[in-house]
């Protein structure tokens, strides 16, 4: 927004965003020309309290190339931090530019809504990963990427971790709506997962509970256990429509075996005149399947699950990043998936055709919202040593490269409370709920961009 003032003076100001939702504080960012002109910027909260940001520390190009007659134009900017009040509402913020002399001049007006609830509101989706072991190699899995050394491979929660997590539940169970019990491990192999699964349903009865399995390890025993569980839904990687294929993806499955072992629990489950948990069969898109596509949606449908799904591989692991079909923004990779229209649309087809639900996600950023696909601002993850991440990512791309990805905190040596109310953890919520990246990793991650 540009307009002439008195004396010459110039304007552009481009937040605060005029009925912005926020909490606690607030960047202010802008340009004033003639810089010389203009002492420093006064901003007013609510005709009361005010904060002064000086001009000419923060060099704006941007804005000076829309001025290119004026005198160190580049020079005029000027940046700062505004602490709301914690009362919740809107506050008018009125910006100054205020001369050498002291005189004021109105540069503008925003209001601004204090939302400091939405930030603190409690979390309503847990993980909580039992192992971290798997019996398969999988090649788009971080836990075997070449040049990954995560510590938390092969891991599974001991007694009190198990505990500690299981309190963490209680503290927030009337609010939570979900309860992971997988992250990158096969969740069977953990052999106290049915007593796992009773306590969080006795915890938070009203809580869907989930896993994701390979499905290598469906006994008819096994599958009776599941559905005699409290487990609410389980997906299924099945990541191909042919034995080849899937062998060479899913290494060390046998595609006989997993395929047989769905109908088989599709069978007992009509038996036993239930319809829970609800099966989903999971497939990673990528160059090496999505040929497959129609094929995997009819092998899906004839084996009576109840739900088709297609994710996309988060492309941030050194084992997948050569099967993307999507771009990302800032990228020389373009989204690929053109070329494959006419095999989702046959997909499409036959799923409609079969009466069955059949999603696919999308192959294009978008801009950020106040939430991410990974749940990453009402997520809590609890990884088998008891580390604290706002999502699974984090937690597993920490050790590829030598990156860095701290937890958040740690629940033997904290209470959930405390680690969901610091700072940290704060500043990550906050980040997301403005559409800013809380992280560098985050930027580099599809779901961020509802991918």
């Amino acid at each position: 927004m540009f307009e002439k003032w008195n004396r010459g003076i110039l304007k552009y100001i481009d937040k605060p965003l005029n009925g912005q939702t926020t909490w606690f504080r607030i960047p202010i960012v802008g340009w004033v020309i003639p810089p010389e002109k203009i002492d420093h910027i006064l901003i007013v909260k609510n005709n009361n309290d005010s904060t002064c940001i000086r001009v000419g520390t923060d060099i704006r190009l941007d804005v000076g190339s829309h001025f290119p007659d004026v005198r160190e134009a580049e020079k005029g900017g000027f940046k700062g931090i505004i602490h709301l009040g914690e009362k919740e509402g809107p506050y008018v913020l009125s910006i100054f530019g205020v001369t050498p002399k002291g005189k004021k001049i109105l540069l503008g007006e925003r209001t601004v809504i204090n939302s400091r609830t939405e930030i603190l509101k409690k979390p309503e989706f847990f993980q909580l990963a039992l192992t971290n072991r798997c019996n398969l190699s999988c090649s788009m899995c971080p836990a075997h990427s070449s040049s990954s050394s995560w510590i938390g491979q092969g891991l599974s929660i001991n007694p009190v971790v198990l505990e500690r997590s299981l309190e963490s539940l209680r503290y927030y169970a009337k609010d939570i709506k979900r309860v992971f019990l997988s992250e990158y491990g096969e969740p069977f192999l953990y052999k106290e997962i049915f007593d796992v699964i009773n306590d969080v349903h006795e915890i938070c009865p009203q809580a869907k509970i989930s896993l994701t399995s390979n499905g290598t390890l469906f006994s008819e025993q096994l599958i009776k256990n599941i559905i005699d569980s409290h487990l609410t839904d389980i997906a299924i990687s099945l990541d191909a429509g042919s034995k080849k294929t899937y062998e060479k993806i899913r290494k060390g499955a046998d595609f006989d075996q997993v395929t047989s072992g769905i109908k088989k629990f599709i069978e007992i489950r009509k038996l036993a005149e239930k319809n829970t948990p609800e099966i989903y069969t999971n497939f990673v898109l990528m160059h090496s399947n999505i040929q497959e596509l129609p094929d995997y949606v009819r092998l899906a449908a004839n084996l009576g699950v109840d739900h088709v799904q297609t994710v996309n591989p988060f492309g941030i692991f050194e084992g997948d990043q050569e099967e993307l079909l999507y771009s990302m923004p800032n990228s020389d990779n373009i989204s690929q998936i053109k070329k494959y229209e006419i095999k989702i649309k046959e997909a499409q087809y036959i799923a409609q055709k079969a009466g069955i639900s059949f999603s696919l996600p999308s192959f294009y950023p978008s801009t950020p919202g106040t939430e991410c696909l990974a749940r990453g601002r009402s997520l809590v993850s609890i990884s088998p040593s008891g580390d604290v991440y706002p999502c699974c990512i984090m937690a597993a791309k920490g050790p590829e490269k030598g990156l860095a990805i701290k937890p958040i905190g740690n629940i033997i040596e904290n209470s959930i409370g405390e680690i969901w109310n610091s700072e940290p953890y704060i500043h990550h919520r906050e980040s997301l709920f403005r559409g800013a990246p809380p992280n560098t990793l985050c930027l580099q991650c599809p779901r961020y961009y509802n991918i």
